[in-house]
This record gives C-alpha cells, sequence and structure tokens, in this order.
C-alpha cells in the first residue's frame, strides 16, 4: 500500500488549527499580551496565529495544539479573572509547553506590523534598510570567529 492510499479515509487541511481552536488561542493569547487600554497595541489574539504557525515547524504546531486542549472550548466566554486563572495554572502544571506558547507569541507579536508602529519602529522586516548581507560567502565572518570569547564558562 502506498502513501497515497493508505490513508484515504483521512480528510486533511492545510490549516493548522480548528475554527474552536483558533479561538480558544486567540483568547488565550489575549490573556498573555492583552491589548493596551488606549487601543494603539493590540493583543496577541488580535493578530494572526494561524498566518503565523503555517510557517513554523510541525512540532510547533502540535505543541500549540496540545496546549489548547489543556483549556475547555467555552475559556473564551469566561471572565478575565478565571482565564488568568488558568492560563497561571496552565503556566505552572505544564511549563514546558507554556513557555513553547510564550515563546510563539512573542514571536508572532513582535513582528506585526502594528506592534512595530506602536513601538515606535518602523514597519516591516529590519533588513533590507540600508543593510545587506551578502549570501553564501562565510568568509566574511573570519574576524569575528578569531575574537577573543567574550564570555566566560560557568
Amino acid at each position: 500500500m502506498n502513501d497515497s492510499t493508505k490513508d484515504s479515509n483521512v480528510i486533511t487541511s492545510d490549516q493548522p488549527l480548528t475554527s474552536e481552536q483558533a479561538e480558544l488561542l486567540s483568547s488565550l493569547l489575549n490573556v498573555i499580551i492583552p491589548p493596551s487600554d488606549d487601543g494603539v497595541m493590540p493583543g496577541a489574539g488580535e493578530l494572526d496565529l494561524v498566518s503565523y504557525l503555517r510557517e513554523q515547524t510541525p512540532e510547533v504546531v502540535a505543541t500549540i495544539r496540545q496546549a489548547s486542549s489543556f483549556f475547555e472550548f467555552d475559556f473564551p466566554s469566561k471572565s478575565a479573572t478565571e482565564r488568568h486563572q488558568l492560563v497561571v495554572e496552565f503556566s505552572v502544571t505544564e511549563p514546558e509547553m507554556f513557555n513553547t506558547l510564550l515563546f510563539q507569541s512573542y514571536a508572532c507579536y513582535y513582528q506585526n506590523d502594528r506592534v512595530l508602529t506602536g513601538l515606535g519602529l518602523a514597519a516591516g522586516p529590519p533588513f533590507p534598510r540600508g543593510n545587506s548581507v551578502d549570501s553564501g560567502d562565510l568568509t566574511t565572518l573570519d574576524k569575528v570567529v578569531q575574537n577573543a570569547k567574550g564570555y566566560r564558562r560557568v
């Protein structure tokens, strides 16, 4: 049996999350990074986490899915205090999963143009604004590699 016929009854999708998981995670992310009171800074849940996750490794997507399974689907309808308490409980009982979610939340958040402009920074990636990197010529790093270590081992 080849791969194309092995699981013919499985319906696949390019969506990393179901709509319920996406809604739950948006609410969860808004607990982690809430919107500013003045509306200048969005909450992390207002960003397009689903598109961001499409660019991540399958392991990251699996961890985010697993993290969403820690919460009941009524999580978004709970009060802010209840959601906060549940996120704190999650961070204590599942620290590794929480840290992955936290890191990915920050990574997604601080790449967003609205967040960057809200922080007074230019929107878009830091390159190529006057900076160029020649691809393939790693000899340009020779001087850096030859430098003494700037840290000490502990």
